[in-house]
């Protein structure tokens, strides 16, 4: 793709900051469970993969408090996430811990787990969304960046089995150079197995994502990538809902500035509780609120992270960019 342009101020390009759609009332968790997965993507965040220890996962009985905490700590979303969140053996017990007459409760996944056996398991717990991860316009795309052969059919599988469940399922898309000239591709091929849900999203140069850059758009290539995302889900809209960050600047998107803390809470899988998980990876001691083996959740909600109030002070809008200067100036 062609660079459009450069930008002279990052708030007037087509950006894609701020990810997070806190409710209206009450504050979005983003927990991930465990670090582990069946899989090694290119992508992805966390650097997680078949081999991540679990040693280091926050143990069963703080993790069933604080999910039994939600709904106290004016939490009105959960979104439970990994690595692989199935390869904990307590996640589904976890998910039934909330108290879902208060808490929404959403899963991303893989779609590896999708079994009929667990897709039973589910069917009994009130779970608003599950989001699966596809990344590719066909199985060589898609295993690409998945680094697994078979990985498409296999997610495909157990997208189709969820969705004749009648599970609430919604496909997750990562937007990269290789696939963004292939979007009608893409959501084509996902409506032909029932998906009436997407979100698609770049990737972060975070994690294991930081090694591949050529998974990342520069970003005088943004306001092209903006337009063919909006481009696709106009002329998708009657078959499917097409869900984007792009076309409004950080500020409007985080109405009364930036979310960490006060509306969206982070969970890493050993239990630290921080404002933002993008944060969080980009300097976990700087931007740590407590973990969840030594408080409970309603207390260390209620501390003070000094680092961001003084990031605060200084950027109205996402304080990723500044956060990212700050960690190589040393905190």
């Amino acid at each position: 793709m062609a660079d459009s342009g450069a930008c002279d101020r990052r708030s007037e390009c087509e950006t894609e900051l701020c990810r997070f759609r806190p409710p209206a009332t009450g504050r979005l968790v983003i927990w991930e469970v465990t670090h582990r997965c069946n899989l090694e993507c290119l992508h992805c965040c966390t650097h997680s993969g078949p081999d991540v220890t679990t040693r280091t996962d926050v143990a069963t009985a703080p993790a069933l408090r604080a999910a039994r905490d939600l709904a106290e700590a004016q939490v009105a979303e959960v979104y439970f996430s990994g690595g692989e969140p199935f390869l904990r053996p307590d996640f589904v017990d976890l998910l039934s811990a909330v108290d879902t007459s208060a808490v929404r409760v959403f899963v991303a996944t893989n779609g590896y787990a999708l079994t009929p056996g667990v897709i039973r398991r589910l069917a009994d717990i009130a779970i608003e969304q599950i989001t699966v991860s596809i990344d590719g316009y066909d199985a060589q795309s898609h295993d690409r960046i998945r680094a697994r052969e078979g990985a498409y059919r296999r997610s495909l599988g157990g997208i189709g089995r969820a969705v004749e469940a009648g599970l609430p399922i919604r496909v997750s898309g990562t937007v990269t150079p290789e696939n963004v000239d292939r979007l009608d591709d893409y959501l084509g091929g996902l409506g032909q197995v029932g998906v009436a849900s997407v979100v698609l999203h770049t990737v972060l140069p975070v994690g294991r994502a930081a090694e591949n850059p050529q998974l990342l758009f520069s970003q005088p290539e943004m306001t092209a990538v903006s337009a063919a995302v909006i481009g696709a889900a106009e002329r998708f809209s009657s078959e499917m809902a097409v869900d984007h960050s792009f076309g409004r600047s950080a500020t409007s998107r985080a109405v009364g500035g930036c979310p960490a803390h006060q509306r969206v809470l982070h969970i890493n899988a050993n239990g630290d509780v921080s404002p933002c998980s993008w944060l969080y990876k980009l300097d976990a001691d700087a931007f740590r609120l407590g973990n969840l083996g030594e408080a409970r959740l309603p207390e260390i909600i209620a501390r003070r992270n000094d680092t961001l109030e003084r990031l605060r002070a200084d950027v109205p809008d996402c304080p990723i960019p500044a956060a990212e200067q700050l960690g190589r100036r040393g905190t």
